[in-house]
């Protein structure tokens, strides 16, 4: 019971009273069921203060994976709030032992890929330069441009364009699509441009049911009532 009580108070960031239990002998490895230590529910509430404290005195913990394999950095860089997503993703990495970088959680996304998807583009840049990999796939074989053409990211994708040897036209292992598919298949108009006549991606590619992107755009576009043509 101790121990939960432990967990639950550093999840509310009262540094305090987790700086006494901890001088009573909380031990910062133990976890919930699902496998979060205290580290990790301190940096999914986004709480700056309390994080790099965990962190500080077990940095044990930030390499510690949920019973999904998730790290307490990947909590972080998926966080809204751009500030605390970057001083903790920051904090936890400079601690942190270099597989942290390119660890994978059991749906294969790593941190550049929770960083997509929450549009932190300031923690983006930061993995990046610190070597990131922006062709790293997920179980699906989907890299950060499949994420970010998914869900309509354009500012995501305006990032990598100074990034070299981006794979823009990599299809993806589950239907063979390609970041334009994606686009096309959701609608995304701005994408869709953006993709073809700033980085020229290759319109021809064929799915596995021998579709190229022209043909899913036109059938969503159907469906809307509007048209469309990739020229």
């Amino acid at each position: 019971m101790f121990i939960y009580i432990y967990i639950n108070i550093a999840s509310k960031g009262n540094r305090k009273v987790v700086e006494m239990l901890v001088k009573a002998g909380a031990l910062l490895n133990r976890t919930t069921k699902d496998g979060r230590t205290a580290l990790y529910l301190a940096v999914q509430e986004g709480h700056i203060d309390m994080a790099k404290y965990l962190a500080d005195i077990y940095p044990e913990a930030i390499a510690q994976p949920t019973k999904s394999g998730r790290l307490p950095v990947q909590a972080a860089a998926s966080l809204m709030h751009e500030t605390a997503a970057y001083e903790i993703t920051s904090h936890l990495l400079s601690l942190a032992p270099s597989s942290v970088l390119t660890h994978r959680d059991h749906s294969g996304r790593n941190l550049l890929l929770d960083a997509a998807v929450s549009q932190n583009l300031k923690i983006l840049k930061y993995l990046l330069d610190q070597g990131a990999d922006p062709n790293d796939r997920d179980a699906l074989g989907r890299s950060i441009i499949h994420h970010a053409a998914m869900v309509g990211h354009l500012n995501v994708l305006r990032l990598l364009e100074s990034v070299p040897n981006v794979q823009w036209d990599a299809p993806d292992s589950w239907d063979s699509w390609t970041a334009l598919m994606h686009a096309a298949r959701q609608g995304y108009l701005d994408i869709i441009c953006y993709l073809v006549e700033t980085i020229r991606v290759d319109k021809d590619h064929k799915d596995k049911h021998g579709r190229d992107a022209q043909e899913i755009c036109k059938r969503l576009l159907n469906l809307l009532g509007r048209t469309f043509v990739l020229t």
